[in-house]
């Protein structure tokens, strides 16, 4: 990196670490032989002068070199995680076969590009040289992303740390080396184990360096090095930059340095950005620390000897942070954005302030029963069906067309296990989350691909019986009934079923009591309706109208502070924001909440296309029904392990106990004089069970493409 005008600091802390050796050692090296002595099958190579170049910013569009001319190119594309159930990313477990699959259906799908946070192991970028040569029609460009690492990052005071700034700058000379297919690795925090030998630089469309960076660390910056000088590079410089933008910048030449330098390669170069540091004011946002900095990729500029250019890369979501509601809503759009949605606002105010061209890197919605953030136009985070999923990523992608962006891309491919969400993150155990699939989780929802629990999926909540009856050697757990209803159970990676078999008793009102914690819970229901004693879950299941799953008052853990305020059974809510204040006018935002526990019911319908997603089903003759309940929904920690959330109202919010089972009562209720049943309702029969099961180190599951695929599918295709 040449600095011809540069601040002596800046010079100690950046420069001190311009060796190519550093952090190379035993564990990272670049492979002996030189991308000249590599065969060149790749058909968007060219040269200009001395560098390779085969992608290109150029006005407000992404060019590619193909059949000897620039094209213009609107990216369409996924984002790519490195986790599968039962793994963490760092375990780097997904094998040559899957990558390899999902690339093909990807390109099936008219998306044009893929998208990596950090450096994947060998079997992505041969899968992805495979794919592209034996599918040309569908190329898959890639945006490969430059990570800091999160353990150092979380030790910096600001982005000058020597520490930081030496593992980051071995990051992307690794990454470079990788996409070159010229390093062996014997695996570290950053680089899986094995040997890069796919050369997929041809392929590469951009580079993104580094993620949604927190605001202390911005603001540490600019406050510790206020007034260094721009940054004036070989190939990136500063005007006016904070000092925490002249750090980026600073990364970014050596991108362009290391690659110029020995690869005679250039890309399109980028940061990560998001709205929290958008460069806007946004004067109505309650959560302060969501607009206290900014990075304004508009004083980053690239010099007449960096040929590909400069693009900034925004992560965008509709319901995320308040400002998009409270700014952006449509009650507070002109009349001249009526139409327009939140979202299209948004990113038209982005778009009129910035003369550097955006790519939306993120944007999507999760398909997850739990719900965690709210969107005036409906867009929530969570909440919604496949169906709607894909509707509005749809509605989305349309949007940034619309405003003259790159292009966007969907978060993400497939869902992960592993996540958990805020309001969530409390009542499961890290650990052992990648072993389980939450449906109240937010954050591993989101994919177009699902991991569905079960090697195969044994009990669809349809209606029809007869799976039930082909279960064979699973686990069952059979209820004993004399009078009452029949009642079966079993589990797997992702939910408690419960088939009930009423008979001569259909019709009546049905309520599911669940003992998960011993020693705890309610003993009686209403004023007429005893029930065994230390029930903690009631799913009140009435012969007409919707049902809903209740939770003892002082285990509704998703929403602590109600914890114990009422007596009995309460419906079972979720915490989707906190009591917040407008800056600007004083208004006080009281907590939201969302009905976590209503139950979507149905009934058989075999002219029906599809299986719809219920949670509750009748059969067609009304005598029998079958339920799912998400672990989550019952206050587990880890099924796997068979921990659930303990007394937390007594023994504090962490507190876990190891069970060996579920117990469940099932009432059949009548109200008087034939009204409905309620707190004034007779037993008329009733039946019990207890469930156990074994538990598992290794989940079982299963891929489905969701509805939504089909859908972005269409929607890629018409644009």
């Amino acid at each position: 990196m040449t600095l011809e005008r540069y601040n002596p600091i800046v010079i100690g802390l950046i420069g001190l670490f311009t060796l190519f050796s550093i952090n190379i050692g035993f564990d990272l090296v670049p492979d002996i032989q030189t991308p000249a002595d590599a065969e060149q099958t790749n058909p968007f190579v060219t040269s200009d002068g001395t560098y390779h170049r085969y992608a290109r910013v150029q006005g407000d569009s992404f060019q590619i070199f193909a059949n000897d001319q620039w094209t213009d190119i609107l990216v369409k594309g996924v984002n790519f995680g490195m986790a599968k159930p039962g793994h963490f990313p760092g375990e780097a477990a997904i094998n040559y076969d899957e990558y390899l699959r999902w690339f093909d259906q990807i390109g099936d799908m008219n998306a044009n590009a893929v998208r990596t946070y950090s450096i994947h192991p060998p079997q992505f970028y041969r899968a992805l040289r495979d794919h592209n040569e034996m599918h040309p029609d569908s190329t898959l460009f890639l945006f490969q992303g430059i990570y800091a690492n999160e353990c150092v990052l979380g030790n910096a005071g600001n982005a000058f740390d020597p520490a930081l700034t030496r593992s980051l700058r071995s990051n992307i000379e690794s990454t470079i080396d990788v996409i070159h297919g010229n390093l062996r690795s014997k695996g570290t925090r950053d680089v899986p184990m094995g040997s890069y030998d796919a050369d997929v630089s041809g392929y590469v469309i951009g580079l993104v360096l580094g993620q949604e960076w927190e605001p202390s660390l911005v603001m540490g910056t600019d406050t510790a090095f206020e007034g260094i000088d721009d940054l004036v590079g070989t190939y990136i410089s500063t005007i006016g930059g904070s000092p925490f933008e002249i750090w980026l910048a600073g990364m970014l030449e050596h991108i362009a340095s290391y690659g110029s330098s020995r690869y005679s390669f250039q890309a399109p170069l980028s940061f990560v950005n998001y709205q929290v540091l958008d460069k806007l004011d946004h004067p109505l946002e309650p959560v302060r620390c969501n607009d206290i900095a900014s990075v304004d990729p508009d004083h980053i500029l690239a010099s007449d000897t960096f040929f590909t250019g400069l693009f900034a890369t925004l992560h965008a979501y509709p319901y995320y942070p308040d400002f998009m509601n409270l700014e952006y809503g449509q009650d507070q759009l002109g009349s001249e954005g009526k139409d327009k949605s939140s979202y299209a606002a948004y990113l038209k105010d982005m778009r009129s302030h910035h003369t550097t061209p955006i790519l939306v890197g993120e944007f999507g919605l999760p398909t997850s029963k739990g719900l965690a953030a709210r969107n005036v136009d409906g867009m929530d985070q969570g909440a919604l069906t496949e169906e709607e999923q894909g509707r509005f990523l749809s509605d989305l992608f349309s949007s940034i067309v619309d405003e003259g962006l790159l292009g966007g891309i969907v978060f993400s491919w497939q869902d992960e296990w592993f996540k958990t969400t805020w309001n969530v993150r409390s009542a499961v155990d890290i650990e052992g989350k990648p072993d389980w699939y939450d449906p109240m989780n937010c954050e591993e929802n989101y994919g177009l691909l699902s991991f569905s629990p079960g090697a195969v999926q044994r009990i669809a909540i349809d209606g029809n019986m007869d799976d039930w009856a082909a279960l064979g050697s699973v686990q069952l757990s059979n209820g004993s009934a004399l009078t009452g209803p029949s009642i079966i159970m079993m589990n797997d990676e992702g939910y408690i079923y419960i088939r009930i078999d009423l008979g001569e008793l259909a019709g009546y009102d049905v309520r599911l009591l669940l003992d998960t914690l011993p020693d705890h819970g309610i003993g009686k229901i209403g004023s007429g309706t005893s029930g065994s004693e230390g029930m903690e879950f009631m799913v009140d299941i009435p012969g007409d109208g919707p049902a809903s799953l209740f939770v003892d008052s002082a285990y509704n853990v998703l929403n602590p502070a109600t914890l114990g305020t009422e007596d009995g059974f309460v419906p079972l809510e979720m915490v989707t924001s906190n009591e917040q204040m407008i800056p600007c006018t004083g208004e006080i935002v009281p907590v939201g909440t969302f009905q976590a526990g209503v139950l979507v019911k149905g009934t058989y319908d075999p002219v029906q296309a599809q299986t719809p997603l219920y949670d509750i089903c009748t059969s067609a003759d009304g005598r029998s029904m079958e339920l799912r309940l998400p672990w989550g929904m019952l206050n587990f920690r880890d099924p796997s392990r068979k921990v659930v959330v303990g007394d937390v109202l007594n023994e504090g919010p962490r507190s876990s106990v190891n069970i060996d089972g579920i117990s469940v009562k099932a009432l059949v209720l009548a109200g008087p004089d034939g009204q409905d049943s309620g707190d004034d309702a007779s037993i008329i029969a009733s039946s019990g069970a207890y469930h156990t099961w074994d538990t598992w180190d290794a989940p079982t599951y299963h891929e489905r493409l969701k509805g939504s695929y089909r859908t972005m599918m269409e929607a890629f295709a018409a644009e």
